[in-house]
């Protein structure tokens, strides 16, 4: 949070869209909107998206949330281990991913991080590829595409 607070200061991000659900009591993106309104950033340019549980769904979610204001570029700001994947789930539910600020992880956690990364990276492509051509086919009004893949 610390990043997009300065990004928003800097006049880099216009709006912070917080993201996230996790399996705590109150939602990630809930905590976000906490520390920022504290920071002093506006409510008004807090976009607040709480119910994804993971980067594949926050990244379809945060294209949901901007498609209809026309909004598709974003600034992401995430952990180092994490920008890959990210950027390219981000990219993949149609958002322009125009810069990806990181913040620095200390070399023990990560490493686990890391090897975790390795696992969820193949697992995510591949979900993310199938909702892409899903929205596709109901886009070009091919029907429902099949729920089983």
């Amino acid at each position: 949070m610390r990043v997009a607070i300065a990004l928003y200061r800097a006049g880099a991000a216009p709006r912070l869209v917080l993201s996230g659900g996790g399996a705590q009591a109150v939602p990630e993106a809930e905590v976000m909107r906490d520390l920022a309104l504290a920071a002093g950033v506006p409510a008004s340019v807090l976009i607040i998206e709480p119910r994804s549980r993971t980067t594949l769904e926050n990244a379809s979610e945060t294209a949901k949330l901007l498609a209809p204001n026309g909004h598709g570029a974003v600034m992401l700001v995430t952990d180092s281990y994490h920008a890959f994947r990210a950027r390219l789930l981000f990219r993949i539910a149609g958002l322009t991913v125009i810069g990806v600020q990181t913040a620095a992880v200390p070399l023990r956690p990560l490493l686990g991080m890391a090897a975790a990364e390795c696992v969820k990276l193949p697992v995510n492509l591949v979900r993310a590829l199938i909702a892409r051509a899903r929205r596709a086919s109901k886009q070009k009004g091919l029907g429902p595409a099949d729920p089983t893949l």
